[in-house]
C-alpha cells in the first residue's frame, strides 16, 4: 500500500474516534478536496496527508491555505509520517498528527478557525446525494459521479470494523 493511502486509512480511523461522520478524498462543487473531512455535532476537521516535505510546503501555496477563511474545518491538521514535519513548520493554527508505527498521535493541537460554512455544506449535500437514502419526508436529487473509487463515506457500522 502506498504511504499516502496508508496515511488516509489511518487518518480516517483516527478521526472516526472523535467524529461521527468521516469522508475521505471526496470532491464537491465549490469546496476544496481534502484528504479527510470529519463532521462532528458542533465542529468539523480537515486532515491533509503529506508524504514528503516538498508536498507539505507546496500545499501552503493552495488558495485555501492563503485565504484560510475560505477553507473547510473548524480544526485543521496535517498527518505525516513521524518526524517528517516539525511543529515550527506548520502554518499558523494548524495541528500536527503523526503516524508512528500503526498508530496516529496528535503532536500539536489545532486552533479553531473562523470559516464560511458554504464549502462544508457543499460536501454534506454531495454525501447525501451519493447515499440516496429512501427516507420518509426527505427529497434528494440523486446523481452518480465516476470517482475512480477514491471517495469514501464511513458509516457507523463500517467504522467499527477493523
Amino acid at each position: 500500500m502506498k504511504m499516502h493511502d496508508r496515511l488516509v486509512k489511518k487518518g480516517r480511523a483516527w478521526a472516526f474516534r472523535y467524529y461521527p461522520l468521516v469522508v475521505s478524498e471526496l470532491a464537491a462543487s465549490g469546496a476544496e478536496t481534502a484528504d479527510i473531512v470529519a463532521f462532528g455535532h458542533e465542529w468539523t476537521a480537515v486532515i491533509e496527508c503529506k508524504t514528503s516535505r516538498a508536498d507539505f510546503f507546496s500545499d501552503q501555496k493552495k488558495h485555501f491555505r492563503r485565504y484560510p477563511e475560505n477553507g473547510m474545518g473548524d480544526q485543521r491538521y496535517f498527518l505525516v509520517p513521524h518526524g517528517l514535519v516539525k511543529p515550527r513548520d506548520l502554518p499558523e493554527g494548524w495541528g500536527l498528527l503523526e503516524l508512528k508505527g500503526e498508530r496516529v498521535y496528535r503532536t500539536v493541537e489545532s486552533k479553531r478557525f473562523e470559516k464560511k460554512a458554504g464549502a462544508e455544506i457543499s460536501v454534506l449535500v454531495s454525501i447525501i446525494r451519493r447515499l440516496n437514502p429512501e427516507l420518509k419526508g426527505v427529497s434528494i436529487k440523486f446523481y452518480q459521479i465516476e470517482t475512480k473509487g477514491r471517495s469514501t463515506v464511513i458509516s457507523a457500522q463500517e467504522g467499527r470494523k477493523p
